[in-house]
């Protein structure tokens, strides 16, 4: 819960907002509070800049209830990931624990088990990854973010080789990638949803349902923001189906693109590439073997 407030003093005395009070609030956090100022944009994101800084009483005790499993699974969890879980259950510690369990098991399943991208077979994910349908950019967006280019009118659900299992497991191989390329104290990723192009028929409202699920239970507090951008007509009435699918949180991180300008107000164009209006000379390659992340 973020709550401005005049802020005169901290409690070691240092004079804070006696002019600025608009730019300082107060970040309760379980039972602790921090006084952050909200003007800064050195961090990721507010709040994962307390998580990490702040070992709080919650994430002890997280960490406690997990620990066992994590560890018989081989599933780490750093102080940034317990904030993580955390901030999605609202510092509800029996909901960030019952999510982080599922998490764990979940990513030892033979079906999607991938602790790390060093370890997935890409052969279970060639017929997608040729497609060049997703992929990471090899340059961070204006906050260190690493940035996931998808093109929706590449996702295909009933082409003859289309898998749905396979489709999944991609998505979560790029995701994968994406936070591989995270450096420390960033925790969120950013996605350019390209539609240009899309039909009726790549709207495949299954798969939809089984990302978001991914995103928000799997992957907590990962998205700083989705950018969609050259939406067609239709796609204004398929948006209300699936925003119903979103917590209001996360859709609120979905932001509406009509052209390359205003990608750029978020993504500046050398860090795009020119299949969605940006300036940077990067090609996915779909080359098999696939080339190294590097």
């Amino acid at each position: 819960q973020v709550q401005s407030a005049p802020v005169w003093q901290s409690s070691v005395g240092y004079p804070l907002a006696a002019r600025r009070p608009d730019r300082w609030a107060i970040v309760a956090h379980g039972r602790r509070a921090t006084v952050i100022n909200t003007a800064s944009k050195t961090g990721d994101t507010v709040l994962s800049a307390v998580a990490e800084a702040v070992v709080s009483k919650e994430a002890g005790e997280l960490r406690q209830r997990i620990g066992a499993l994590a560890e018989e699974r081989g599933v780490h969890f750093s102080e940034a990931d317990l904030g993580r879980f955390l901030r999605m259950a609202k510092y509800d510690v029996d909901r960030a624990a019952q999510t982080a369990t599922d998490y764990v098991q979940w990513r030892t399943t033979p079906q999607y088990g991938v602790e790390s991208i060093d370890h997935i077979d890409v052969a279970n994910v060639a017929n997608e990854m040729r497609l060049g349908k997703a992929y990471v950019m090899p340059v961070l967006s204006p906050e260190g973010r690493p940035i996931i280019i998808f093109h929706a009118r590449l996702h295909e659900p009933t082409a003859p080789t289309y898998d749905a299992d396979e489709a999944m497991r991609f998505i979560i191989y790029t995701m994968d990638q994406g936070v591989a390329k995270m450096q420390p104290g960033v925790t969120q990723m950013d996605f350019v949803l390209d539609l240009k192009g899309m039909g009726m028929g790549n709207v495949d409202y299954a798969f939809i349902k089984q990302f978001i699920g991914v995103l928000l239970n799997r992957y907590p507090e990962r998205l700083g923001r989705a950018l969609l951008l050259h939406s067609p007509m239709f796609f204004h009435a398929c948006w209300p189906i699936i925003k119903k699918m979103l917590n209001p949180e996360t859709a609120e991180k979905f932001i509406f693109a009509s052209s390359p300008e205003d990608l750029a107000q978020y993504i500046p164009l050398d860090r795009l590439p020119a299949s969605v209006g940006g300036t940077s000379n990067f090609v996915i390659s779909t080359a098999w073997p696939p080339t190294p992340l590097m």
